[in-house]
């Protein structure tokens, strides 16, 4: 039987619970912008969150062509910002890994 949002959100770990939100809002914010890849991976992040998701989205942050490397330009930048630090920050929290 599928779980429902409040279910599923109770089996995750405090930071979790925060990074699944913030996920959403910035797979959004990629799409407006027309990234659909960034979009696509950071929303499949966001289904991973039991298994493995939080490493994957570690993994955007380094490197040639990752999210830190993105412009959107306005209106969407500074929104983008915002939410990949928030992002990062609750991912690399001691507790957001089992």
């Amino acid at each position: 039987m599928a779980q429902g949002p409040n279910e599923w959100a109770d089996a995750l770990a405090p930071p979790q619970q925060s990074l699944g939100p913030v996920l959403d809002e910035l797979a959004g914010v990629l799409r407006k912008a027309g990234q659909h890849r960034w979009a696509r991976y950071v929303s499949d992040c966001r289904s991973r969150l039991r298994g493995g998701g939080i490493d994957k989205l570690k993994r955007a942050y380094g490197g040639m062509g990752s999210l830190n490397d993105l412009w959107l330009g306005d209106p969407l930048q500074d929104r983008f910002e915002e939410l990949k630090r928030e992002a990062y920050a609750l991912a690399t929290r001691p507790e957001a890994t089992p």
